[in-house]
């Protein structure tokens, strides 16, 4: 079981400009659309909040936001690149 923590983790943590208050999942729906929430990760390193640490599938791109915020408008820019290179360059 692999999840959003552990995702971050193996990345290399949060970079010094982000913030675990906002990281965003995107997933794929079977419909294939892509599915855009944001997590709170640090409810779950304080808290121990299971449903902000959810579990991590194959094809999911997480993106880590800033302290002021990612908007969601940015967050589907980026998860899109990240498509782009991956349809591109494989997993």
């Amino acid at each position: 079981e692999y999840r959003l923590a552990d995702a971050v983790a193996a990345a290399g943590g949060v970079a010094p400009n982000g913030s675990t208050m906002r990281v965003y999942l995107a997933r794929r729906t079977e419909s294939g659309r892509v599915e855009v929430v944001e997590y709170r990760l640090d409810a779950f390193l304080k808290d121990g909040n299971l449903e902000q640490n959810p579990i991590v599938q194959e094809g999911d791109v997480v993106v880590v936001g800033e302290p002021k915020g990612l908007t969601a408008g940015a967050a589907i820019q980026v998860i899109s690149a990240a498509s782009i290179l991956r349809t591109i360059f494989g997993n």
